[in-house]
């Protein structure tokens, strides 16, 4: 039995090297302890994840099933975002996150290791009383949504949106891979963000991290919500995949004078 052993240690140092190769995209007899996020974000599973939306604080589910289930990570990260960010009458709503263990579920091409999370955006009538966000509602450009199932026009909430954006590129509960939103919103978000007066690193983060997935679809109702890979997860098997970025800077690495970057960030939403 000498060469059962030293096949697979072979095998473990082979799947060791090639890692993102997708050699250990689930716990299996070489890798039995692997836990939390295992593989790609398309491509993978989960295993330790906790459900959210159970809690009596400002954050609640759209629907009640069984795909509320996150990292550890990301469900710490929407606890406190919903914290600061949700009120009574209008909770912080999610839709899917993962399965119990992970990978595929209809409707979705991620969602398969617990570190996605659709978020529905926040509203208020037309007479500007928040309103608990009813449904994926499509914002058009002038920030106006028709809610079909309550016949009634909402308005997409500027502060409490941004205020959303914000608390998530700048949490320390998760790496932020991205913040999935139409591009026009995120124009949107970023100029308004800009004229109270955000500070320029935050202005910065935020530019970075939000993005309109392609070919994906619109994400003109929702954000989505990708939280990435820390060195400790990847240890465990998690994998970020390529995100399309060459280098991403950290808050902590950017350095512009006030109105150098808030220029910049402008330049950007409207070449």
């Amino acid at each position: 039995m000498a060469h059962v052993g030293t096949l697979h240690v072979g095998l473990a140092i082979a799947c060791t090297a090639l890692g993102s190769a997708g050699c250990i995209r689930a716990p299996n007899r070489i890798f039995p302890a692997l836990s939390g996020s295992i593989g790609l974000p398309h491509e993978g599973t989960l295993r330790g994840g906790v459900p959210v939306g159970d809690t009596p604080l400002p954050l609640a589910r759209l629907r009640d099933n069984d795909r509320r289930y996150a990292h550890p990570d990301l469900a710490r990260l929407l606890t406190g975002v919903a914290k600061s960010t949700g009120v009574a009458a209008s909770p912080l709503i999610i839709g899917d996150v993962a399965a119990p263990w992970g990978g595929e579920i209809s409707g979705h091409r991620s969602h398969r290791t617990g570190r996605d999370v659709d978020v529905l955006f926040y509203f208020r009538d037309l007479s500007g009383n928040p309103v608990r966000s009813p449904d994926f509602l499509v914002v058009a450009p002038d920030g106006l949504a028709w809610d079909k199932a309550g016949q009634r026009w909402l308005r997409f909430d500027d502060a409490r949106n941004w205020a959303f954006v914000r608390a998530v590129v700048t949490t320390r509960e998760a790496t932020i891979h991205w913040v999935f939103v139409h591009r026009a919103l995120r124009e949107r978000l970023l100029r308004y963000a800009s004229a109270v007066g955000e500070e320029p690193s935050v202005l910065y983060e935020a530019s970075e991290r939000m993005a309109q997935p392609m070919p994906s679809g619109p994400h003109d109702d929702h954000f989505h919500v990708r939280i990435g890979c820390t060195r400790e997860n990847a240890a465990q098997g998690c994998e970020n995949g390529w995100s399309g970025r060459v280098k991403p800077l950290s808050m902590t690495e950017v350095h512009f004078a006030p109105g150098e970057l808030r220029a910049a960030v402008l330049d950007l939403v409207d070449p």
